[in-house]
C-alpha cells in the first residue's frame, strides 16, 4: 500500500487496511477551525507509512500512539519491519501526535500496553524470530519495553505461558505473571513495574504461610488496585491451599445422593 496524504476527509473513502491509522490521526491531527467566518472547517487526515488491519490493537497513553502494523500490506510487495527476512508479521509501530514523529519499534508483539509513556510488548519468540531472553531457543512468550526516550527494546522477563491474559496496566503500573519458578512461604508470580522505574521488577508478596501462589486469572477491575486481582489463586504445584485440597478430599469421600437413593 502507498503512502498518502488525505484533504478533507469527508471526500475519502479509505480502504479497510488504512481505515483504523486514518480514523485515529484524523482525531489527533486534526487542525480544525475555531472561529471567524472566512476560515474553512476542513481537515487534514494524515496516514502514517504502515498498513495496518482493521482490527488491530491501538495503544494510546497521551500524545504516544503505537499499534500493531500489517508487513504483508506494506509496501508494494510487503516491508520486513522486525528483521526477521520475513514479511507476514505484525510489528509495532509508534507516533508522537504532537511532533507527529514516526518510529518502527521494529519487535512482532501480540499485544502492548502503555503506562506513561513507558510501552510494553507481549512477544512471542517463535514469531518475531528473537531470542529475548538469550536461553538459545524460540519457544517462549516474553515481556519487551521501548520508549521514544529509550529507543532501543530490551527484554524485561519472561512470561507464564499459561496465563491467558499476560499482562495488565494499572495507573502507573504494569502487572504480570513471570515464568520463574517461585517456592516458598509468602510467594507468588505476580510482579509490578512502575513507569518511574521502566524496567526495575517487583515482586508482589501474599500472607499464603503453606506456598508459593500463582494467578489463576489477571485482570484488571474498576475502583483501587485493591480491585486488581489474580482471581482463585493456587499454589506454584497448579493446585490449591492445604484448606481447599481437605475441602476437596471430603467431597470426594461424600457418598452421591443417588447411589443412597438407588440403596434403599
Amino acid at each position: 500500500m502507498r503512502n498518502q496524504l488525505i484533504q478533507s476527509c469527508a471526500r475519502v473513502a479509505p480502504s479497510p487496511l488504512h481505515s483504523t491509522v486514518l480514523c485515529l490521526t484524523a482525531a489527533i491531527f486534526a487542525a480544525c477551525s475555531a472561529g471567524g467566518s472566512d476560515e474553512s472547517d476542513a481537515f487534514i487526515v494524515r496516514a502514517t507509512q504502515w498498513a495496518v488491519g482493521g482490527n488491530t490493537k491501538v495503544a494510546i497513553s497521551g500524545n504516544n500512539i503505537a499499534w500493531i502494523a500489517d508487513e504483508a500490506t506494506t509496501g508494494a510487495a510487503g516491508t520486513d519491519l522486525n528483521g526477521d527476512g520475513t514479511a507476514n508479521d505484525g510489528t509495532v509501530v509508534f507516533v508522537d501526535a504532537g511532533t507527529r514523529t514516526q518510529a518502527n519499534v521494529g519487535v512482532a508483539a501480540q499485544d502492548l500496553l502503555w503506562i506513561g509513556s513507558e510501552l510494553y510488548l507481549v512477544v512471542s519468540e517463535t514469531i518475531d524470530g528473537e531470542d529475548w531472553n538469550l536461553d538459545t531457543v524460540l519457544d517462549d512468550t516474553v515481556l519487551v519495553h521501548w520508549s521514544q526516550a529509550a529507543p532501543t527494546p530490551v527484554f524485561v522477563d519472561e512470561l507464564d505461558a499459561t496465563s491467558t491474559k499476560k499482562a495488565v496496566a494499572f495507573g502507573s503500573r504494569l502487572v504480570y505473571a513471570t515464568a520463574d519458578a517461585v517456592t516458598g512461604a509468602n510467594a507468588s508470580s505476580l510482579r509490578t513495574i512502575d513507569s518511574a522505574a521502566p524496567t526495575t521488577i517487583v515482586t508482589v508478596t501474599t500472607t499464603d504461610a503453606v506456598g508459593a501462589l500463582r494467578p489463576s486469572r489477571l485482570e484488571r477491575r474498576r475502583g483501587h488496585v485493591g480491585q486488581l486481582r489474580a482471581g482463585a489463586a493456587r499454589p506454584a504445584d497448579g493446585c490449591c491451599t492445604v484448606a481447599q485440597r481437605r475441602s476437596r478430599a471430603a467431597q470426594r469421600d461424600r457418598p452421591d445422593p443417588r447411589e443412597v437413593r438407588r440403596g434403599c
